[in-house]
């Protein structure tokens, strides 16, 4: 593994430390990795946030305070960190520690769109992705680093090969 990086988030700053531990680096940690900011809805039960203010209409499981930050804007945000993370580490390793949010944001740059769409990725507390750059197949030929989805909602951490 080359690279590990981090939400900002307790939680995910956490369980990047214990996998820094295990593996020998030092998360670096990445603000725009970070969840959609709530505004005014953050600290609320999120039923109770959805009954007081608007939906997302991007997002319409999500509370949006006009203070709040819309989905399109975070997708933006977390969409062009994770771009920059990956064009940084072309075929290498790496392991990124986010959310649910942020793995829907991998999905835009690596289908080099801008809204996701009707598209959904539903994952639960705990699972992980796993993505890995692959080559092309001799002589054929791409402008990108393309990516293979390995592995999603696994919870078998122990079987990760870090």
């Amino acid at each position: 593994m080359s690279a590990l990086y981090a939400s900002t988030t307790p939680r995910a700053s956490e369980t990047a430390q214990i996998i820094g531990g295990k593996v020998g680096l030092a998360a670096q940690q990445r603000p725009a990795l970070r969840v959609p900011d709530a505004g005014a809805a953050e600290g609320h039960v999120w039923a109770d946030a959805r009954e007081r203010w608007p939906l997302d209409p991007h997002n319409l499981i999500r509370a949006l305070p006009d203070d709040a930050e819309p989905w399109p804007t975070y997708l933006d945000r977390a969409a062009a960190d994770l771009d920059e993370i990956l064009h940084q580490h072309l075929g290498g390793r790496i392991v990124i520690v986010g959310h649910t949010e942020t793995v829907s944001a991998m999905y835009a740059p690596l289908l080099g769109v801008h809204d996701l769409g009707r598209l959904k990725v539903d994952l639960g507390h705990c699972e992980v992705s796993v993505w890995r750059a692959v080559g092309e197949w001799p002589g054929a030929q791409h402008n990108s680093q393309r990516w293979s989805l390995r592995d999603l909602m696994s919870t078998k951490f122990t079987d990760l090969e870090l």
